[in-house]
């Protein structure tokens, strides 16, 4: 021990370098290590994980994002899929609060809750009303949300939330062991509120579904 700190003393430089290379090494593996087990070993936390489906799309041989409209029709015409509802991420302004944020916000219609298999456990998740345009705006906030932002109070339904200048109530805090993993979202909205348009040439969403009991991945893909 006493030689190799001589060593070290003698040169600091060489010394400071392979110490900082080692810890960058041990980081990035210890990274890679985390995120492949936590994408391709830990299963997903919801039921029958198997049957969860994402859709995307192909625009000019690429892959891409999936109209809302095509998503319409693939939820309408396909039999291998129990259920299908268009996602986009985007962050929200919150105002009305002490201390204005930005959350990120997750736009789903009702039927991403029975995609998913999971529904809140305080209050309950939006339902049909609120995929009709001008429905009701309802909040549905996740774990992480509700600790940061109510401290974890109990009485937390029927809340207002400021978002985009509009008001939200909320309905709902879905289980701490939520975590959607496409993208790391801390309230979800009715659909219906997202600005970023429902051209069929806007390719900016992705759709989450569930297969049937029968029904593999590769018949849904043949299928859509």
């Amino acid at each position: 021990v006493r030689f190799a700190i001589r060593m070290l003393w003698r040169r600091p430089a060489l010394s400071v370098f392979s110490a900082a290379t080692l810890a960058l090494g041990i980081g990035a593996v210890t990274a890679v290590s985390s995120i492949v087990h936590a994408v391709l070993v830990q299963p997903l936390p919801y039921p029958q994980p198997d049957q969860i489906v994402a859709l995307r799309g192909i625009v000019k041989g690429a892959r891409s994002g999936i109209s809302y409209q095509n998503i319409l029709d693939i939820g309408e015409r396909a039999r291998t899929l129990v259920t299908l509802s268009p996602f986009f991420a985007q962050s929200v302004n919150l105002t009305g609060v002490p201390e204005p944020d930005r959350l990120r916000g997750g736009f789903v219609t009702s039927e991403f809750f029975d995609a998913v298999g999971v529904q809140p456990f305080i209050g309950t998740a939006f339902g049909d009303a609120s995929d009709v345009a001008h429905g009701p705006r309802l909040a549905v906030l996740t774990y992480n949300a509700w600790r940061n932002r109510f401290a974890l109070r109990r009485d937390v339904v029927g809340l207002p939330l400021q978002l985009n200048n509009a008001t939200f109530s909320v309905a709902g805090v879905m289980p701490e062991s939520f975590h959607f993993p496409i993208d790391d979202v801390e309230v979800l909205l009715p659909f219906w509120t997202t600005t970023a348009g429902t051209d069929r040439d806007n390719h900016n969403y992705i759709a989450v579904g569930r297969l049937t009991p029968s029904a593999t991945p590769a018949q849904a893909a043949l299928e859509v």
